[in-house]
């Protein structure tokens, strides 16, 4: 019966089957009994190792043991503690071992006894060295206890060693007999393993055609590969691991990134090397003797492109290396961070700029963490504050007293739910413990995901503008009362005036008036010698009235305002002053004054004048002097009158009283001319009082 070609290749398949089945079943058996007598070699062998690792471990404890009785050294307990920390372990991994084994597992049974008491009797004679001395301890050894339990132990762990190596002997024989079965089975296998071959070329051209299937998907993949890789910015590369690194394959858009086709680079070993950056190529080499080291490479470099230009580039890379661990080739990535770089130092100028601006800012500048604890605090913080940066930064303001901690508290939380805050006037304190009154503008800090991370406070010290709004009240008091004084003086000015009208001039009037009424009623009757002779007499006294009215009415002007001083000048008029106070006052008084002009304005004039007669008259009130100094002088384009007395001085108290209304007087005066008034004076050394001002040009 012909049997078709299907047919043939069915039975095959099912012959070949069935003696691979027997094969395997057989090459199974062997191999399970050869891996069960391997695994008994090897649990032989562990259990040898344990024991003794095991008795090197209980020496190792006696070591350290004896080291620290004789020396008393706490170095000696090192390898002693280890050891006992190690044996449990041991002790419990043998036992795991003979589970299955109840001879060996007695014997484990009376070591672990054996051992717990030699340890305890190291403990024993340990405690006994530390507490009570070598000598004790001494004799606690010389008990033989410890060399009797240490023999025993040697014993048991040499009698189980013995029994160990006789098993393993057993199953290494064993294990050499499954070894030749299985070589046997293996010979039949490959006698299996040709037909299975011969099987197979039959198989081949189908398989030859479902090659083909796949090197073409291959193809089309690799395709599409490139393609993508082309689109990259991104260059994959292998170059050598030495040497001048020349590249073994490139990437095809190399071109695109470097401006250099990839056969250039092929082709040109020093290519690469030689477009380097000078200031970047000791760098980047010190990198690639390291990477056999490390095993990978990640350098930025700058590179010299095809136009000329240098660009930045991130170079990321592994070491492929041989089976006998030879460096092979590079791997890597080359990547263009041109623009990153680029951006990288914008950011970091605005990033110094900030930091500039942050630390020369005259506002000062602190930042806290959600925890309340400092991340910035700048220059100026630190000028009003006087806590330095490194006494702040990671800790809570030091500027909050204990009492203000609860407002601060609600202050930061306020902010922190996402509320601003501008101009708040606060007080806080300094590093010495005085306030310092701050005007706060607050806002919460985000991080780049918008949740708020913390706050920024602008802080302006406004102890200077408070000192200013004291010093503007003070000033408006001051000239308030400058100005009432003033209202009082002319009240009282036009007083005098009315009373020496009224008193001298009414009174010269009056007298006149009579006079002529008299002479008009003696003319009315017959004139006779007598009668003239009266008449006469009479006109004359009236005429003497008249001498004297004027002379009032003169005195009375000069003391509104002197004619001396628009007629003949400030020299003039100062002189004249001078001599009037002298002889009023019996003071005596040393003037001295320029010969030549003096170039100021007549405004000028009257204020050194009205300053100069407030000066003798607090010399007359509050000095109590035999003499004064006076000296007029001009020079550099300053008036500067000097007037110095020898009276019992004035106290510094009162030179600096701003509440002293004629100290007042003068300085504005003085002020209002661009000059000023400054008062040196001790008590019992006299007073000395210097003014000046800027000449305007003018001459009086």
């Amino acid at each position: 019966m012909q049997l078709s070609l299907e047919r043939k290749t069915e039975i095959a398949i099912a012959l070949m089957l069935s003696l691979l089945l027997a094969i395997g079943f057989v090459s199974y058996r062997s191999s399970t009994e050869f891996i069960y007598s391997s695994a008994e070699v090897v649990h032989s062998r562990e259990v040898r190792a344990s024991l003794q690792r095991i008795l090197s471990l209980i020496e190792e404890l006696e070591t350290g043991q004896r080291g620290y009785i004789i020396t008393g050294e706490s170095s000696f307990l090192e390898p002693y503690l280890k050891a006992t920390d190690k044996i449990e372990d041991r002790l419990i991994h043998v036992k795991s071992l003979v589970t299955n084994e109840p001879q060996l597992e007695a014997h484990i049974n009376l070591l672990i006894s054996l051992v717990k008491s030699r340890i305890a009797f190291a403990a024993e004679s340990i405690e006994l060295r530390r507490t009570r001395g070598f000598a004790a301890a001494r004799e606690l050894l010389l008990s033989g206890k410890g060399k009797q339990e240490m023999d025993q132990i040697r014993a048991l762990i040499t009698e189980m060693r013995e029994a160990e190596k006789i098993q393993l002997l057993e199953h290494t024989n064993r294990t050499r007999a499954l070894a030749q079965s299985t070589i046997a089975v293996a010979e039949a296998g490959s006698a299996l393993a040709v037909v299975i071959v011969l099987i197979m070329g039959t198989v081949y051209r189908w398989g030859l055609a479902v090659r083909r299937r796949t090197e073409q998907a291959l193809q089309n993949s690799l395709a599409k590969q490139a393609l993508v890789i082309r689109a990259l910015p991104v260059v994959i590369y292998s170059s050598k691991a030495s040497g001048h690194f020349a590249r073994l394959w490139v990437s095809d858009n190399i071109e695109r990134v470097s401006g250099f086709p990839g056969g250039v680079f092929l082709n040109d070993a020093g290519l690469w090397t030689a477009r380097l950056h000078p200031d970047d190529r000791e760098r980047v080499f010190q990198e690639l003797e390291r990477l056999p080291e490390v095993g990978t490479l990640n350098v930025e470099y700058r590179w010299q492109v095809a136009d000329g230009t240098h660009r930045w580039f991130l170079d990321q890379a592994v070491l492929q290396a041989t089976p006998d661990g030879q460096a092979k080739e590079i791997l890597g990535l080359w990547l263009d961070i041109t623009e990153r770089k680029a951006m990288e130092d914008r950011l970091r100028e605005v990033n110094e700029r900030l930091t500039a601006l942050v630390r020369a800012s005259p506002v000062g500048i602190v930042i806290l963490d959600a925890n309340g604890l400092c991340q910035l605090w700048n220059p100026a913080a630190e000028h009003i504050f006087a806590w330095r940066e490194d006494e702040v930064l990671g800790r809570p303001l030091p500027t909050i007293s204990p009492e203000q901690s609860t407002e601060h508290r609600l202050l930061r939380e306020r902010v922190m739910k996402d509320e601003a805050f501008t101009d708040l006037e606060i007080v806080r304190y300094r590093k010495d413990g005085s306030p310092v009154y701050i005007n706060l503008s607050t806002a919460p800090l985000r991080d780049p995901h918008g949740t708020i991370c913390g706050l920024l406070g602008l802080m302006v010290d406004m102890d200077q503008r408070k000192q200013a709004e004291l010093h503007l009240s003070q000033s408006r008091d001051q000239l308030r009362a400058l100005t009432m004084r003033l209202h009082s003086a002319r009240e009282e000015e036009g007083t005098r005036i009315a009373r020496e009208v009224h008193d001298e001039l009414g009174q010269a009037m009056t007298s006149l008036k009579l006079d002529l009424s008299w002479v008009a009623r003696r003319l009315s009757v017959p004139e006779t010698a007598d009668s003239r002779g009266h008449m006469l007499e009479r006109i004359q006294g009236t005429m003497r009235q008249l001498d004297v009215t004027i002379q009032s009415v003169r005195a009375i002007a000069t003391a509104l305002r002197p004619g001396v001083l628009d007629e003949l000048g400030l020299a003039a008029a100062l002189d004249w002053q001078t001599r009037d106070f002298e002889k009023r006052t019996g003071i005596r008084c040393d003037w001295s004054m320029p010969s030549i002009p003096i170039p100021i304005g007549p405004d000028q004039a009257t204020a050194i004048f009205r300053i100069y007669q407030e000066i003798l008259t607090n010399i007359v009130r509050h000095a109590q002097a035999s003499n004064v100094c006076i000296r007029l002088d001009v020079s550099a384009g300053w008036l500067t009158l000097e007037v110095c007395d020898n009276g019992r001085g004035i106290p510094e108290s009162a030179s600096i009283n701003n509440s002293s209304l004629g100290l007042l007087g003068m300085r504005e005066r003085a002020a209002q001319w661009g000059g000023g008034i400054k008062i040196l004076g001790a008590e019992g050394a006299g007073t000395t009082v210097r003014v000046r001002l800027p000449l305007s040009g003018g001459v009086a």
